[in-house]
């Protein structure tokens, strides 16, 4: 079985995680998290690790949050590791591009609120 991932098949993925924490339980006391993506420079063949997106205006508990990251370059989704402020946390990542070019990076974070999607560009030389 492959374990790549397609870009919907990681939006898929997302949304049924969210989907599951949402079946059987309460309406959320908060709004889905806010995302914004950023854009990055990195090179090629050297592994690279930032913060890709960063969630704003969020109250909810940041353990009933969870984040993926689509490459942009045909390799596995990986799971994003939250970090930062409680308010505010960064999507961090790590990853190597094996060729220059710009890449289109998906992150998707999800909680019981719901998934948010956002966009990121690496630049990659």
């Amino acid at each position: 079985m492959s374990r790549i991932l397609t870009r919907t098949a990681a939006l898929g993925s997302a949304a049924a995680l969210a989907g599951a924490a949402v079946v059987g339980s309460a309406a959320p006391a908060h709004a889905a998290p806010d995302v914004m993506g950023t854009t990055l420079t990195a090179k090629a063949g050297v592994m690279f690790g930032a913060s890709l997106a960063t969630v704003s205006s969020y109250s909810g508990p940041r353990a009933g949050m969870s984040a993926l990251i689509h490459w942009g370059d045909d390799t596995m989704t990986t799971a994003g590791t939250l970090a930062g402020p409680a308010g505010a946390p960064g999507v961090f990542g790590a990853h190597r591009y094996t060729a220059p070019g710009t890449y289109t990076v998906s992150v998707l974070v999800a909680d019981a609120s719901g998934v948010r999607a956002v966009t990121s560009t690496v630049t990659v030389g």
